[in-house]
């Protein structure tokens, strides 16, 4: 089992650009119960800050990211890692949003996939393995 970020998650439902080499990682992998929240609230930056997409696309895509729940994405508690999210947020100096996902990869022995280059380099440091899918250079943390 793989660990997605909620970087993935979104560019895949919001089709960013190459999307489609993300469906891979979005067949069966688990996320802390907070992606549902961080997805949102990007298809919600989308739509009322940036404009890029429309009212019906948001809830379109909302939909979408509801459809993949328990059946391509499994949540986890974050209840469960947060102890050791905080540690590796304070150890990494990276958000405790970012360190829950390391958490979870270092809990299940899992791989890491994100778009977040920080969020790696903290997860590397960790001696978590991870994936960068796509040249990670056109997202940023800001994206999400």
């Amino acid at each position: 089992m793989i660990v997605v970020d909620a970087s993935i998650i979104a560019a895949f439902i919001l089709k960013e650009d190459r999307w489609e080499k993300l469906a891979e990682y979005l067949v069966r992998c688990i996320t802390p119960s907070l992606a549902i929240k961080e997805v949102a609230n990007t298809i919600w930056k989308h739509t009322v800050l940036k404009q890029a997409i429309t009212l019906s696309e948001a809830k379109q895509a909302y939909n979408i990211l509801k459809s993949m729940i328990g059946v391509n994405i499994e949540l986890y508690p974050q209840d469960n890692i947060i102890d050791e999210a905080i540690e590796i947020a304070f150890r990494r100096k990276i958000t405790v949003y970012d360190a829950l996902y390391i958490a979870l990869a270092k809990k299940t022995n899992s791989t890491l996939v994100t778009l977040d280059e920080k969020q790696a380099r903290a997860a590397a440091t960790e001696k978590i393995k991870h994936i960068i899918p796509l040249d990670s250079t056109e997202y940023h943390q800001d994206k999400i």
